[in-house]
């Protein structure tokens, strides 16, 4: 059956049964725009960032700010995914220095959300006065991270 056979059928059709048909249709046709209309709409929805979890499951990281700098530089070390209320421990260590709890520059606790921040002044005398690298390294009783 060609379109033009369905179309003069219908014209013949009663007007009820051409009302129905026509219902049925505009009905479809609201249904099909509700659909597509939600699926652009899903589609176009911003993404909603979950917050970090803070806690355990989080690696701990520290940046340094500046990374390096001479005798009598202020450097910030901040941390970040630690475990909240743990105590922090932080060691300016130059070449060829073992580490110890002795030898800690700066000590911090770790607050609520699991972040740090505290500064020290890179100090006077060997082996700073040489210069060369060093390691800012954080320890906690659970993590340690250079």
């Amino acid at each position: 059956m060609n379109i033009k056979n369905f179309l003069d059928q219908f014209n013949q059709t009663s007007a009820r049964y051409q009302t129905i048909i026509e219902i049925v249709l505009v009905f479809l046709l609201v249904v099909l725009v509700i659909l597509i209309g939600g699926a652009v709409l899903m589609l176009e929805r911003p993404g909603q960032a979950q917050p970090p979890i803070i806690g355990w499951i989080d690696t701990p990281a520290i940046t340094v700010d500046p990374p390096g700098g001479p005798v009598g530089t202020s450097v910030t070390v901040r941390g970040q995914g630690w475990t909240s209320t743990q105590s922090v421990l932080i060691y300016l260590v130059g070449p060829g220095q073992p580490e110890s709890t002795e030898s800690a520059i700066a000590n911090v606790v770790v607050d609520s959300n699991g972040q740090f921040s505290t500064g020290f002044i890179v100090p006077a005398g060997s082996p700073w006065i040489n210069g060369g690298p060093a390691l800012v390294i954080a320890k906690s009783s659970l993590y340690e991270l250079i």
